[in-house]
């Protein structure tokens, strides 16, 4: 859970954190008894409980004028002992086609960690596809509301979490600063298994076979059609190659890779952010009447006055000004929040650097970056607002952090790379990418050169006997189903490279739309008209586009 290795693993979450919870009406699904043949259970759908439901503030008027209702669907936490120790009760919201009904469309929006029932809320469907299509969101098992059956869920120390920020920031100096953040990385990870004996239940595999039991449950022998966006086109992979004779219409947008990172792919995803970056310092340098040179200048004097305790903000552990609820700030939630940046469309991603940086020109106030980079972390950020102490109570966040470094470490473990290599790797990502690497390393970057080291779940794994242990690479991605499926990859984004897209589109023997923007996720965000006709052609008349096709964003 170091600050460092967050930002990394931080490529594959949705920057959207639908936490709040409004006061429509509704009660829990029916209770249903855990069954003793999973993929023949029955299903009941009722109204939707009060805390499914997202604030109306961030729900789609699409969705708030449709029908919805709820249900929950078992799965066992260890296929291979299935009625061994509590299941999981996965939960699923659906929208129901406002026409002809032609058939259940699943979506995931990714994470690992996102929530598809947030997801439904929030999306604006194509009309037509919302016309004949019942949509359901899910959210994966251990995420949200998908928990164990006896009541208990997966959650990690948010108080260790939150810390991190504060007692281990970007800047180190010294030895002693290093093992303060280690030492928190490592108390986290031990806790979290501690807390959650089950932890290592869920991995996409697991994850898979979870959406192949919803899929037999709810739509009996219809094939899966599926939109799985960024690590929901991990979900979409693996179910192509263990169920092809069940493959529907399945998108994969903006696609993650089966591959370990190598140098060319770090490369071009250095080159890929240090563009947007440059793009964001040239808006801000519009917007201010400053020069480019001015504004880089700028960004390096306010990292360095995080570093020098000079920032304030609404979060932290320190209070500066209890009457007006300020709070000390750091370097860590400034690069956190730029770095946040690339997860939201190109016209809000500038207004909010803009804004931010605006903020910290003139107050030294760094509120906006950190509300920016709390949100990607799942912080319910309304209960840190106006404060006038810090208490742990104040801390309240969703369970997608510890999600996705779980299921990411459950899937595989690549071999480490030598120093050599670690080298190489540092020097051409630096070249690629020079000022995002000055800003973020600052003016004197530190080695440690130690003997304690950072300790993660994989090792917890290949510990305990009784957890299979992570495998050292990923199968290659196959469609043997007879059906071609929709690729689609923006060609400039940064969070997924728009390479992954091409060799998936390979790999699946598939055609691949190109959006010409940056914009993660494009198909799920539905603003491309020519992607919308696109999606809706391919699920309402089985009508895939030529390879090579490209859209606007």
């Amino acid at each position: 859970m170091n600050r460092n290795r967050k930002l990394v693993k931080a490529t594959l979450v949705a920057i959207a954190a639908l936490v709040a919870t409004s006061a429509l009406a509704g009660c829990a699904p029916t209770k249903t008894v855990r069954p003793t043949n999973f993929e023949n259970q029955a299903i009941s759908w009722n109204n939707c409980p009060n805390d499914w439901y997202a604030s109306s503030d961030y729900q789609s008027k699409q969705f708030l004028a449709g029908r919805h209702d709820c249900t929950n669907v078992y799965a066992p936490s260890q296929y291979d002992k299935p009625q061994t120790g509590p299941a999981y009760k996965l939960a699923l919201m659906r929208t129901h086609a406002t026409g002809k009904r032609y058939g259940t469309l699943f979506i995931n929006p990714g994470g690992p960690g996102g929530s598809g029932i947030e997801e439904l809320q929030w999306s604006t469907f194509p009309e037509a596809v919302l016309e004949h299509y019942d949509i359901i969101g899910f959210d994966p098992r251990g995420v949200n509301h998908s928990n164990f059956d006896d009541g208990t869920r997966i959650q990690c120390s948010e108080a260790l979490d939150y810390s991190s920020y504060f007692v281990a920031p970007a800047t180190v100096h010294n030895s002693k600063e290093y093992l303060a953040s280690l030492r928190i990385s490592n108390r986290y990870v031990a806790q979290c298994v501690k807390a959650n004996p089950l932890w290592y239940t869920m991995s996409t595999n697991n994850v898979v076979r979870d959406l192949e039991i919803m899929r037999k449950v709810v739509t009996g022998d219809d094939p899966l059609n599926f939109l799985g966006s960024s690590y929901g086109t991990t979900i979409a992979s693996v179910y192509i190659g263990r169920y092809p004779e069940h493959v529907g219409h399945i998108i994969l947008d903006s696609p993650t890779t089966n591959a370990n990172a190598s140098l060319s792919s770090q490369v071009a995803d250095a080159r890929s952010f240090e563009t947007m970056l440059d793009g964001w310092i040239r808006g801000y340098a519009k917007h201010s009447q400053m020069s480019v040179a001015a504004v880089k200048a700028l960004m390096l004097r306010i990292r360095q006055w995080g570093d020098d305790d000079k920032l304030e903000g609404f979060a932290g552990m320190q209070v500066l000004d209890a009457k007006n609820h300020v709070f000390r700030s750091n370097e860590s939630l400034f690069l956190n929040g730029i770095f946040a940046l690339k997860y939201e469309s190109a016209t809000q991603a500038q207004t909010d650097f803009n804004d931010g940086l605006d903020s910290l020109q003139k107050y030294k106030w760094n509120g906006l970056f950190e509300l920016l980079a709390l949100n990607l972390d799942g912080y319910d950020t309304d209960k840190l607002f106006d404060r006038s102490e810090f208490k742990t109570s104040d801390i309240a966040r969703d369970n997608s952090y510890e999600v996705m470094v779980i299921v990411n470490e459950l899937d595989v473990s690549w071999p480490a790379p030598s120093d050599a290599q670690s080298a190489r790797i540092d020097a051409a990502v630096a070249k690629a990418s020079p000022f995002w690497t000055k800003l973020y390393e600052g003016p004197k970057p530190f080695t440690f050169t130690g003997d304690e080291s950072y300790k993660d779940f994989v090792d917890f794994a290949l510990e305990d006997d009784k957890i299979p242990d992570p495998p050292t690479g990923l199968p290659d991605r196959v469609n043997n189903s007879g059906k071609q499926v929709l690729v689609v990859g923006s060609r400039h984004e940064s969070v997924t490279p728009y390479a992954f897209a091409l060799k998936t589109a390979r790999q699946l023997k598939s055609p691949l739309v190109t959006i010409e923007g940056s914009e993660h996720a494009p198909v799920a965000g539905f603003t491309s008209l020519c992607m919308n006709r696109i999606l809706a052609a391919y699920l309402l008349q089985d009508r895939l586009p030529k390879n090579g096709t490209s859209c606007k964003p």
